[in-house]
């Protein structure tokens, strides 16, 4: 009996160990900007509107070394046209806890729910008229360790302004 139950508290704590840093690693995200923010990014009308990018992520971050932290190369696009490079620091990443989840683990799981970017570099590949440098934020509607759903949106008003899907890589 004692050993069934040793076994089962090692069992959770394992996976809870585990789940509280699986947000950590390396991403493939997709940002497809909507119409009208892409009018302010590109300057102009621009079909498919994208964003293509190799996130890294890791776990340790912050006073209580607790916290993630990760940097972002993206590619910006219309249609298949790259139009500009940037590389952005991704930072208070908000991981909150839920107790009870309906899918695995199903007690204490991690749920990211949002992030903010903060850009460092931008470089255009083709001159076009760059729209002005916003910040902004990513809020996730899903979040598990190998898929990342959501929105990205302008940080001082909190307008949508493209959807987010990230696969992990690594």
């Amino acid at each position: 009996m004692w050993a069934i139950l040793a076994f089962a508290a090692s069992a959770v704590f394992g996976v809870y160990i585990r789940d509280r840093q699986k947000f950590a690693g390396r991403w493939q995200m997709v940002i497809s900007w909507t119409p009208d923010h892409a009018m302010r990014l590109f300057g102009k009308e621009a079909p498919e509107p994208h964003s293509c990018g190799d996130v890294a992520i890791s776990y340790g971050f912050g006073p209580d070394g607790k916290g993630y932290w990760g940097l972002a190369y993206f590619e910006l696009f219309s249609g298949t046209q790259l139009h500009a490079r940037l590389c952005v620091e991704l930072e208070d990443m908000e991981v909150v806890r839920r107790w009870f989840s309906r899918s695995f683990p199903y007690l204490l799981r991690s749920e990211l729910k949002e992030l903010w970017l903060r850009s460092r570099t931008r470089e255009k590949a083709m001159e076009f008229d760059y729209g002005p440098w916003a910040r902004y934020r990513m809020q996730f509607d899903s979040s598990s360790g190998r898929i990342l759903k959501g929105r990205m949106v302008l940080a001082n008003t909190g307008t949508k302004v493209g959807d987010i899907e990230a696969r992990r890589t690594g």
